[in-house]
């Protein structure tokens, strides 16, 4: 549960900062408190959906990828409709946002991966040493 709220409230973050980067680039000024909310809510609708697409897996990676991006494009058109972010966004522009924050958070999910393979396989090399000290 922990794991999963700081998942929720990191990709929030990621969200905020590239709508924020893009209002820029459009000549933005402010994001309103509803948009966050609405961002928030969108997110944890994303990672309780991404429990239900971790149970089908395919031997294509990429397949996992699409099944999962899908339903985060079904998630940002709802709630583009219902919270009209399509007043100061276009819908191309919230999926590419989407995509961004979704190809960020793989980015990550996959450095970390990365060290904590590190981390194992030095703690079973040094383990492997420890116990080829100990036999005479």
């Amino acid at each position: 549960m922990k794991k999963m709220l700081n998942n929720i409230f990191s990709t929030t973050g990621i969200c905020i900062v590239v709508i924020a980067l893009t209002g820029l680039c459009y000549g933005g000024s402010l994001i309103c408190i509803s948009t966050i909310l609405s961002v928030l809510g969108a997110n944890i609708l994303i990672h309780l959906g991404m429990l239900l697409t971790r149970r089908f897996e395919s031997d294509y990676a990429i397949l996992e990828y699409l099944l999962d991006f899908a339903y985060i494009a079904v998630i940002i058109v709802s709630f583009g409709a219902v919270f009209q972010w399509f007043e100061s966004l276009p819908i191309w522009m919230t999926l590419i946002i989407g995509a961004a924050v979704y190809a960020i958070c793989i980015l990550l999910d996959q450095i970390r991966v990365r060290q904590d393979m590190n981390e194992i396989n030095a703690i079973l090399l040094e383990r492997k040493h420890h116990q080829t000290d100990l036999v005479p």
